[in-house]
């Protein structure tokens, strides 16, 4: 039985989210990208001129190669020091007080073995669970890449797959997987809730995807009644109309997510009117389908300035976020608060040299963007349980 830190346990009422004791509570975090689901243009695992585009390829890669003990170590390796418990202590001194952890099926499940969980990786869960405990940060899980793939992007950890939304198989073992997820956090009050599906949009018409939520959703209320279940749309070229009252379906604790990018501008101007844009429709939303809504991932470009109207104007309006992402490679822009400085070429670099290269994620061997957590803690950021007329204190974040 894992220790439970003291936070008060997450719901919903109305467009709000609530604690326990009825306090309206805004999540204000960060999301852990490319740790439990590698994206190789954060990680530049890519080596130049190759075709390789996402988790799968490096597990396919490593393992001819090494073969799969030794790619398993490989992986391992990298798990242990892209993220450590210094990172955490990082994220909360920021003054945020949630994670978003995206996750890939496969660190609990292999399509060789469908249905069977592994053991190291509820370990990687509960020990990435517990080190939010510790410092008070709510932990919002998210399944970024579903069985069989929720769209064909590299995102899902597989290019090209995209077979959940045509295939019963890795439907039910997608039920199958947040079933046993939820048995396993259910009354655990660091885990904010789930985000059933990461940017579903590999589903063919709005029909496909409700009708997939609701067997989750009802599977996960089978053994967990209170956490907080979040739901994304079909994203680009559909409407967020297509997502139902939750009172209608029968639905409980609903929090509509959404994924707001804009990346052919990058003036601070566009991007205010962008926000703003944004955040009076999600009001609006909020509103009509008597829902939350989680600003789960986005970007600021446009330097500092946009920085600091984007968190400035969700702060404001009491619309809770996670941003995209703490960490990055240095060699992807303004990306990230920590910057990696290694590129391992997982295609011709010894067993030996992967391992000293997949070490070198530690945020240690990086660098803190000191101007983004500037900009972070200056918006004020209040510790987790805080009502929004909570006030946090200043924290100073050294670079080096």
């Amino acid at each position: 039985m894992m220790a439970f830190a003291q936070l008060s346990p997450l719901r919903t009422r109305g467009p709000q989210i609530i604690n326990a004791t009825g306090a309206v509570v805004q999540l204000r975090g960060v999301n852990l990208g490319s740790w439990l689901l590698n994206e190789l243009w954060m990680t530049e695992m890519q080596p130049q001129g190759e075709q390789m585009s996402c988790e799968m390829h490096v597990r396919q890669v490593l393992t001819r190669r090494f073969g799969a003990r030794r790619a398993e170590q490989l992986l391992r390796i990298y798990r242990q020091h892209y993220v450590m418990p210094a990172d955490f202590d990082l994220i909360a001194r920021l003054g945020m007080n949630c994670i978003r952890l995206p996750i890939y099926y496969e660190l609990l499940e292999r399509d060789a073995r469908p249905g069977v969980y592994r053991a190291d990786g509820w370990r990687v869960l509960d020990e990435a669970v517990s080190n939010c405990a510790a410092r008070e940060l709510y932990c919002i899980l998210d399944l970024h890449g579903a069985p069989g793939g929720q769209s064909g992007d590299h995102t899902t950890g597989q290019t090209g797959r995209n077979r959940l939304f045509f295939d019963k198989r890795f439907q039910d073992r997608t039920v199958a997987l947040w079933k046993a997820i939820a048995t396993r956090y259910a009354g655990n009050p660091t885990v904010a809730g789930y985000d059933l599906l990461n940017e579903p949009w590999g589903a063919p018409k709005p029909e496909a995807l409700l009708d997939l939520y609701d067997r989750i959703y009802r599977a996960i209320r089978a053994v967990d009644q209170q956490h907080i279940i979040f739901l994304e749309d079909r994203g680009p070229g559909t409407s967020m109309e297509e997502l139902p009252r939750p009172r209608r379906q029968g639905w409980r604790f609903i929090v509509y997510q959404f994924h707001p990018y804009l990346f052919d501008k990058s003036d601070v101007a566009a991007h205010r009117a962008f926000v703003d844009e944004r955040v009076r429709t999600y009001e609006a939303f909020a509103t009509a389908r008597d829902a939350p809504v989680l600003v789960g991932e986005f970007h600021p470009q446009g330097g500092n300035e946009s920085w600091q109207y984007y968190l400035t104007t969700f702060n404001t309006r009491g619309m809770s976020w996670t941003v995209w992402t703490y960490k990055c490679s240095s060699r992807s822009g303004d990306w990230g608060i920590v910057r990696t400085r290694v590129a391992p070429n997982v295609q011709t670099s010894s067993y030996d040299q992967l391992c000293v290269d997949f070490a070198r994620y530690a945020s240690a061997h990086g660098q803190i963007d000191a101007a983004h957590t500037n900009v972070i803690t200056r918006c004020n950021l209040a510790p987790a349980g805080a009502t929004t007329n909570d006030i946090k204190r200043r924290v100073t974040i050294d670079p080096q």
